[in-house]
């Protein structure tokens, strides 16, 4: 888990797993009267997970929290860091030439 103030970053091994730990934290998250931005929050799976134990899974999987859909992404920016399905981090290192770049033409 990657946490840093109200944000938060969680991650699994298998699908099964991720919707275990959802329905751990809908609890954990009621009993402390928490709520989810569910507009903010996203699931994305790395390629190696895509790969379960030499099987395919289904990319039909959904999930939820308290009944509402959590969307399934190919790429999520975490605390600037842009993750991507692949496992690459070639639209983040992308995005840091390109800001570093922007940041030394203003000097």
């Amino acid at each position: 888990m990657l946490a840093y103030a109200d944000e938060m970053a969680i991650l699994f091994e298998s699908a099964y797993r991720m919707k275990r730990k959802i329905e751990a934290l809908d609890i954990y998250f009621k009993n402390l009267s928490l709520s989810v931005s569910i507009d903010k929050t996203k699931i994305f799976f790395l390629v190696k997970i895509i790969f379960q134990r030499g099987r395919r899974i289904s990319r039909n999987l959904h999930f939820s929290h308290n009944g509402k859909a959590i969307k399934v992404v190919k790429n999520y920016t975490y605390l600037g860091l842009i993750f991507s399905a692949s496992g690459e981090f070639s639209r983040a290192s992308q995005w840091f030439k390109e800001n570093g770049l922007k940041a030394i033409g203003a000097i």
